[in-house]
């Protein structure tokens, strides 16, 4: 063997281990074994950010906009050259690139203007949004809810970081500009969340914007928080996981809608939910199945399964499509979920909803979660043969008034019968 190529490949193989002993993926890929042949639901409608979707022929409308919002931050304060927001990413680019698979060829000098125009472009939307400063982006219809939809893409993410970096070198004065890029971008995702104002603990650090969706979902006065212990988690067992909606039902379980006010907190938290293993009530969260819904709760679950130290996160998302998954097996789940106001679908059907949430799970590792317990309790509930005894009177009998009448016109016939019985007997005596 040449001493070249001997000498190519071992800087090869030192580059690629250096690479991985510094690396801090925090954005990666979404594998094939969670995408399933959905590709809309991660790859960007509208907008790219980062390098996996960068130059994509169907996204470059939006490219003379990125421009136009990287004029507006350069000119905001013109006493700041413009090269000080360069040197600012070529000082980061190392470290931006360690937090993406290593699978994109861009050049450094593309890479650096390619952050930066992107970068500005977030910063000043969320500048936009914070002011309600009215643009030409307004006058084309549903733009802002398809760049919201981009927005939170495990694939389309920014590092958090470098957004600081951007925002900072504006130097806001406190007394009329946000404090803080972390309260800019949280303004915005209660815009996302149609909340006015939500208090939570972000994580520390925040990896991207769809890592602080995550925390601003769950974590909402802290609620859906784990508590401490693996006790907790020794008690799941495959015979405790519950049967559809409907043969719950049938054995006693009332299902009904949760809102925010019955809640711990004001929270939406969609892992909310509880079951009163005295009187058989099951409380969910409301969720609307839109396009948006789709792509939020794939990307959502797939942060968490891809997140570094995937068995220290508080999996709420994962807890919660596995739930689904056991509790709509078919149409009717659907049909009864919907009926008590818990599912409201925009998918054409209740066998589209029940396959969707089917497929939410499918490729997804789990291990014993928060709902334990829950799925402890419905189990002994659906044991007791007096609940399961009156599920069955109550809904098969009672579901109309001719099916109560029929029940008590068959009790009095069956008392009159055993009273002739009586008579026949005595008079035969």
């Amino acid at each position: 063997m040449e001493d070249s190529n001997i000498n190519a490949w071992e800087n090869s193989i030192t580059k690629h281990l250096s690479r991985q002993a510094s690396s801090t993926l925090t954005i990666p890929k979404v594998p094939e074994r969670l995408r399933r042949g959905e590709i809309d639901v991660y790859e960007p409608q509208i907008i790219s950010f980062g390098p996996y979707h960068h130059g994509k022929p169907r996204l470059q409308a939006m490219e003379k906009y990125k421009w136009r919002f990287l004029e507006v931050i350069l000119s905001f304060r013109r006493e700041i050259r413009w090269e000080r927001y360069i040197e600012a990413i070529e000082e980061e680019e190392a470290k931006i690139r360690t937090c993406y698979t290593d699978d994109f060829d861009i050049d450094s000098e593309e890479f650096v203007e390619m952050i930066l125009i992107d970068g500005c472009f977030l910063v000043g939307y969320l500048l936009q949004f914070y002011y309600g400063v009215p643009d030409e982006l307004d006058s084309i219809v549903g733009v802002h809810y398809l760049i919201r939809y981009d927005i939170l893409l495990l694939e389309n993410q920014l590092p958090f970081f470098i957004l600081i970096k951007i925002f900072e070198l504006l130097e806001f004065t406190p007394s009329s500009y946000p404090s803080s890029f972390m309260d800019l971008a949280i303004n915005y995702l209660n815009w996302v969340a149609r909340e006015e104002k939500v208090n939570f603990r972000p994580p520390e650090p925040v990896d991207h914007l769809l890592h602080l969706y995550h925390s601003h979902c769950i974590n909402q006065e802290g609620i859906c928080v784990p508590i401490v212990g693996e006790e907790r988690f020794r008690i799941f067992r495959e015979e405790y996981q519950p049967p559809s909606a409907t043969v719950l039902y049938e054995a006693g379980v009332n299902f009904e809608r949760k809102e925010a006010k019955e809640s711990s907190s004001s929270s939406s938290c969609c892992l909310d939910v509880t079951f009163n293993n005295t009187n058989g009530k099951m409380m969910i969260p409301p969720l609307v199945i839109d396009s948006f819904t789709k792509s939020t709760l794939r990307n959502l679950v797939a942060f968490e399964q891809l997140y570094p130290d995937f068995y220290k996160l508080h999996e709420n998302f994962t807890a919660y499509v596995q739930f689904m998954d056991f509790i709509v097996n078919t149409p009717a789940d659907v049909a009864l979920l919907h009926k008590k106001g818990i599912i409201r679908h925009f998918l054409g059907s209740d066998k589209d909803a029940a396959n969707f949430l089917n497929n939410l799970n499918q490729g997804v590792s789990h291990r014993p979660n928060l709902l334990a317990l829950l799925y402890k309790d419905v189990y002994h509930y659906r044991q007791r043969r007096r609940p399961q005894w009156q599920a069955v009177l109550m809904h098969d009998y009672c579901n109309s008034p001719w099916a109560v009448l029929g029940l008590v016109v068959g009790g009095i016939l069956l008392v009159f019968t055993f009273f002739q019985t009586i008579c026949s007997g005595i008079s035969t005596f």
